[in-house]
């Protein structure tokens, strides 16, 4: 690893999942919510830490109208508890990578001068205007971004993975996971995985995503609205389906992508409004 502090890369994965009888999950996004949020930290420490979350992405577009003492306040008081929070970066498309970049300088700066966060998440995306062939947009757009990180104060970074991506362009979205400046990864595993009539083919699509790595690893769990997404699949979970959700983290848990390469590292619940579910 090159360009970030390979200790915090470290300290910012759990060291896995643990059977448990209630299930529960290791990290949460947060997106929308972020600059509210920030404003009640022992409300926000109270509800993840019954859930057993250590790791909170906080997604920083919102913060940005923030003024840095209150988001310092809200790590600091996070990372007294031992939760860690990490900077969420969520972007789309062939701007992506020019935007990126003038963000992460920003939230490098955050860093420079205050309680830093432990690291950042890039949960960058190809969107609509990148062509089926996501090769080019991998391999030029994503690596040169991942390139230019060398130098900047991120303590940790980690990349959000689709399996599709290596579907498409196997090359091109293993340059992106197996990069020098990745500490971690995060793979998109939706809630049907485990217990759909397709969560086989769907289970070796997540291996196959994983394949050779050896870097550590979440399981992000994202659930599906039907108000706001149409055409969902049969066997789709939705946000409020409790005993469906708790089968399927312990499969995750008990059964995590990956054929054991790597180091799982356990849910990231996706996302904080739902949390409810978990308790």
């Amino acid at each position: 690893m090159t360009g970030v502090g390979t200790a915090a890369a470290v300290a910012t994965f759990g060291s896995g999942a643990t059977a448990k009888d209630a299930v529960g999950a290791e990290a949460v996004y947060v997106w929308g919510q972020s600059n509210s949020l920030i404003h009640e930290p022992e409300a926000v420490i109270d509800r993840v830490s019954k859930v057993g979350i250590s790791k909170i992405y906080l997604a920083w577009g919102p913060l940005k109208s923030a003024s840095e003492a209150r988001i310092e306040t809200f790590i600091q008081r996070c990372h007294n508890t031992e939760i860690e929070v990490c900077a969420l970066l969520g972007l789309t498309g062939w701007e992506a990578g020019p935007s990126a970049q003038t963000e992460l300088s920003h939230i490098a700066a955050y860093n420079s001068e205050y309680v830093s966060f432990d690291g950042v998440q890039l949960d960058i995306e190809p969107g609509g205007d990148v062509a089926p062939d996501y090769g080019p947009w991998l391999s030029e757009l994503y690596v040169g971004l991942l390139d230019s990180l060398t130098g900047l104060r991120l303590p940790a970074v980690e990349v959000a993975i689709a399996p599709w991506w290596f579907d498409r362009a196997p090359a091109a979205a293993k340059e992106v996971r197996d990069h020098g400046t990745v500490d971690g990864i995060v793979v998109m595993s939706y809630a049907d995985v485990y217990t759909s009539a397709a969560g086989g083919s769907v289970k070796q699509k997540l291996n196959r995503s994983l394949e050779g790595s050896e870097k550590p690893y979440y399981a992000a769990l994202e659930f599906q609205d039907p108000d706001r997404v149409e055409g969902l699949a049969e066997g789709t979970t939705l946000y409020g389906q409790r005993e469906r959700t708790a089968e399927i983290i312990r499969r995750l848990d008990g059964d995590p992508p990956g054929n054991g390469t790597g180091a799982y590292s356990g849910i990231a619940f996706h996302y904080y409004p739902y949390l409810d579910i978990l308790s």
